[in-house]
């Protein structure tokens, strides 16, 4: 790890952001972090989420470290494309789909239109053809249990964050403020076409 010079996506991310070149750029960034951590061996101690063993089988979904949170506000950028990746602090032994189904949900995104119009996504529109375009960028051929995938790790997102609110009075209101629109999100998710991707 090293110091990235560059800009973070964060806050309402630029439009370009959501466009197809930086979409395959970060498809492949995650290809090369992938492949780097699938050799590396954690301690018999380090804990895999549960949630994991419900995924639906999905092509070369070997054990891995898993970021956990690859996300546009994780990325740092320069020259409007994708240089590295920080805040590991939710790094856990995990698979692929585990961690390409949070990046499927954060960088398609898989959000209904309101929510793509508030991160600056309008123009977003085809949203299975992104994410195919996201897995062969990445390494996979379409394939169905993509959906299922992320729903799960969503799921497993909330799940975490009720947790934290129960655990913390410091939590409880980002809790409450996010469970609707998780709810929504997932819903949204849910309703759509299962066309292999």
């Amino acid at each position: 790890m090293e110091y990235l010079e560059g800009q973070v996506a964060t806050g309402r991310p630029p439009s370009w952001v959501w466009t197809d070149d930086v979409l395959v750029a970060v498809a492949r960034l995650i290809r090369r972090f992938h492949d780097a951590a699938a050799a590396f061996m954690p301690p018999a101690e380090w804990r895999t989420t549960p949630s994991i063993e419900r995924l639906p089988p999905i092509r070369d979904d070997t054990k891995i470290v898993c970021h956990n949170d690859l996300a546009p506000w994780n990325t740092v950028f320069s020259g409007r494309q994708p240089r590295g990746l920080i805040d590991w602090d939710s790094a856990a032994p995990g698979t692929r789909s585990w961690d390409l189904a949070f990046a499927l949900w954060q960088w398609v995104p898989l959000y209904p239109v309101e929510r793509r119009q508030e991160v600056g996504a309008d123009d977003v529109t085809d949203l299975p053809s992104r994410a195919r375009r996201f897995l062969r960028s990445y390494g996979l051929p379409p394939q169905e249990g993509w959906i299922d995938a992320v729903l799960l790790r969503r799921e497993a997102t909330c799940a975490e964050l009720r947790e934290r609110a129960h655990a913390s009075a410091k939590a409880r209101y980002p809790w409450h403020r996010a469970r609707s629109a998780l709810k929504a999100e997932m819903a949204f998710v849910r309703g759509m076409s299962r066309e292999p991707w």
